[in-house]
């Protein structure tokens, strides 16, 4: 896979017909939305490209994912799915350039 393709949103395998998303979750509890949210990415077989956590505070974290979804995904969807935990503050799901807020 070329991991600059995916970046940019472009498919990363045309036979599969994936593309890559960008995950950014603000949340008051780094660890267990971590859990949650790497838990529902295996659930829904999105594949893991990267993750990365930043306690930017006492009160709040910041997760990022890197995934490889269906390229018929919604992204707004992707955003509900991971939206709906308790700890998890606010969704921005990106591809291709375009932000979408999904909570």
């Amino acid at each position: 896979m070329d991991l600059a393709k995916s970046l940019v949103g472009l498919p990363c395998d045309p036979v599969d017909r994936t593309r890559a998303v960008s995950v950014v979750a603000r949340t008051s509890d780094l660890f267990d939305a971590f859990q949650r949210l790497l838990g529902d990415a295996q659930r829904f077989d999105y594949r893991l490209l990267s993750a990365a956590g930043d306690q930017s505070d006492q009160d709040t974290a910041i997760i990022r994912l890197e995934l490889e979804v269906g390229s018929d995904q919604d992204l707004s969807m992707i955003g509900a799915r991971f939206a709906r935990h308790p700890t998890i503050e606010t969704v921005d799901v990106e591809a291709a350039g375009q932000q979408r807020v999904a909570r």
